[in-house]
């Protein structure tokens, strides 16, 4: 599994609970990655939440 994809599944809660045993140089460089897909991701949803949020505020 990519991570990307098991990053994916993880925050959409189709992965409840993880064990990893991995190489401390190999996790510093996925955990990198990782922060800069949640950050990507993050950003997008808050700016999608937050128009949406505004519009039901202002419709409501």
């Amino acid at each position: 599994m990519g991570v990307m994809r098991f990053a994916k599944d993880l925050y959409d809660g189709r992965i409840e609970q993880i064990c990893i045993l991995s190489e401390l140089e190999r996790m510093k460089s996925e955990a990198d990655e990782l922060w800069q897909f949640h950050a990507a991701s993050t950003t997008e949803s808050e700016d999608t939440l937050s128009a949406k949020t505004k519009k039901e505020r202002f419709d409501g």
